[in-house]
């Protein structure tokens, strides 16, 4: 009896791991694709954020493009969803010549838009 037992508990313990362990793995993919934090390097971003801030980004509201993660680029050409930005939203993107380094931007003006800098205010 003990030994029917003891294979029964090695079985569900067997069977908690394996549907477990996809598990997991499939929450730390999202959680590490769909967010990452980053570190707020200079002042140009002041007074909302200041240097040595870090803000949690979510990629979800932007979309995926083929650089979206470190480790291996996607197979997309273009933003998937297409983002819907609105001015005044804050992005952080890769510098073009320099895929390594990130800038935190506000939006200032979107396609059609008219943008200019009067008294040092964007208007």
């Amino acid at each position: 009896m003990s030994s029917t037992s003891s294979r029964r508990q090695e079985w569900q313990e067997g069977l908690f791991i394996a549907l477990s362990l996809p598990l997991l793995a499939g929450l730390a993919f999202f959680v590490l694709g769909c967010f990452r934090l980053f570190l707020v390097p200079s002042s140009s971003m002041e007074p909302a954020f200041s240097p040595g801030n870090y803000i949690v980004v979510s990629r979800l509201e932007t979309g995926f493009n083929q650089n979206t993660f470190d480790l291996f680029p996607l197979p997309l050409s273009h933003h998937w969803p297409k983002p819907a930005l609105i001015r005044g939203d804050v992005i952080v993107f890769r510098l073009p010549s320099d895929k390594r380094i990130f800038y935190i931007k506000r939006i200032a003006g979107l396609p059609g838009d008219t943008v200019a800098l009067q008294s040092g205010r964007v208007i």
